[in-house]
């Protein structure tokens, strides 16, 4: 596949179009506060039948982090809800105290199989200063395993949360997202 630019004020032509990121989902943001219970705090929704095989799907996650003493904090990325599937978990560490660290998740989820069985294979980086603050860290993020859901029904990927310590100062919350299809 050869890629081009498209330039301002100019006209794309067909072939250009299908290099063009095509919108799904808004994230549905949310948070958690003073529980240890894994909790829903953002919901982005793949249509049924919108995916191909190949297809990628880009989902882009801003979220922030408040945190008293050294607790500890967990962030995955599920299918439907809390007991679905798990695509990956994109972190998992020590939060360090402070006051709206943010943190971003940026994913490419292929397509590698579709219908009641379809696959996502997932990779991408997270830059976050939940655990340290002199510095984003940057992570690469990538499953083990591929996530099964079905492609033919309308189906929700999900961020999770869950502490180790439950403190009403202890928030993880997602702020925006999108979900895209190249």
């Amino acid at each position: 596949m050869t890629t081009s630019l498209i330039t301002a004020g100019s006209r794309a032509v067909a072939s250009q179009a299908s290099a063009l990121a095509t919108f799904i989902s808004s994230l549905t943001t949310g948070s958690i506060a003073s529980s240890t219970t894994e909790t829903v705090i953002g919901t982005a929704n793949i249509p049924a039948n919108t995916v191909s095989l190949g297809d990628v799907l880009k989902l882009k996650v801003f979220g922030s982090v408040d945190a008293t003493g050294t607790p500890t904090l967990t962030l995955k990325l599920r299918f439907t809800n809390t007991s679905g599937g798990t695509l990956l978990t994109f972190y998992s560490g020590t939060a360090r105290a402070a006051t709206s660290e943010p943190w971003y998740l940026n994913l490419d989820l292929m397509v590698t199989a579709t219908g009641a069985s379809a696959n996502l294979e997932a990779a991408g980086f997270l830059s976050d200063r939940i655990t340290s603050g002199t510095a984003a860290l940057t992570g690469q993020v990538n499953n083990v395993n591929a996530g099964t859901f079905d492609s033919t029904v309308s189906t929700n990927l999900v961020i999770t949360a869950t502490w180790g310590t439950s403190s009403a100062s202890n928030v993880a919350r997602t702020l925006q997202g999108v979900l895209l299809k190249t």
